[in-house]
């Protein structure tokens, strides 16, 4: 989660690899790969594919 943070403060072509990690995990989440942790976006992916 803190890698994220960094990243997203880098240069602006870094931010489409933020976006793609976001996507990555939530397709992620849709398979059960990774934990869910306690993160807004994760709860919403949780509750959508529940």
């Amino acid at each position: 989660m803190e890698n994220k943070n960094r990243i997203k403060t880098n240069s602006p072509s870094q931010k489409a690899i933020v976006d793609f990690g976001v996507e990555l995990r939530r397709m992620l989440l849709k398979y059960g790969v990774i934990e869910v942790k306690s993160n807004a976006n994760n709860k919403q992916s949780c509750n959508l594919s529940a």
